[in-house]
Order: structure tokens, then sequence, then C-alpha cells
């Protein structure tokens, strides 16, 4: 079997994108850093094979699944979803009188 070159870490998110999976540089080196993703690191650099990019795309589908959470308006959205009935507030109900006045006033 011929030896595979190593994947540099800055090109694995356009691999995984080309494979359908949405995962940033910063997500994928934190799950390195961590021991979620295989890899190897050499000379300071984060490299991976091919069987490593395999269990990244695992990982990442897997974590998606889940329902991983998100930032920006998704994140808001996800947020009151997951609070519901807990939070009323949030869903524009009128406020009282006390709650809004300064607490310094």
């Amino acid at each position: 079997m011929a030896t595979m070159t190593p994947i540099a870490v800055r090109l694995v998110p356009d691999l995984l994108r080309a494979r359908g999976v949405a995962a940033g540089l910063k997500e994928l080196t934190a799950a390195l850093a961590l021991g979620a993703v295989p890899g190897r690191r050499e000379r300071g650099r984060w490299l991976l094979s091919e069987a490593d990019l395999d269990a990244a795309e695992r990982y990442f589908r897997e974590r998606a699944t889940r329902g991983a959470w998100k930032g920006g308006a998704a994140g808001l959205a996800q947020a009151r979803k997951t609070a519901g009935a807990a939070e009323p507030w949030r869903q524009g109900s009128a406020l009282s009188s006390c709650t809004s006045r300064s607490r310094f006033e």
C-alpha cells in the first residue's frame, strides 16, 4: 500500500466542506488539541492522514446531529426554543413597571 502525504490542517476545512461537512479551522484545531479528532503535530503544525480526515468527518457529523450550540442569530433562535415557556418575558409579554426601571434609581 502506498503511503499518503500528510494533509495540513489548513486544507482540511475545504476538504470537509467538499464532503458536505461544515467545520472551521478554529473548531478543527480545538478538536485536535482536545484529542477528539486524531492527528499529529510536527514542528508546531497539525497534520492529518486520510484516515484522520475520515475520523474528523465522523466527529463533525455526529456533533451536528447532537445539536451543537450555534452562534449569532441561529444561536438566539436556538436559545429561545430551548427556553420555551420558562422565560415568557423573552417572548414579548408585557413587562411590569418595576422591571422597566433602572436598578440604580
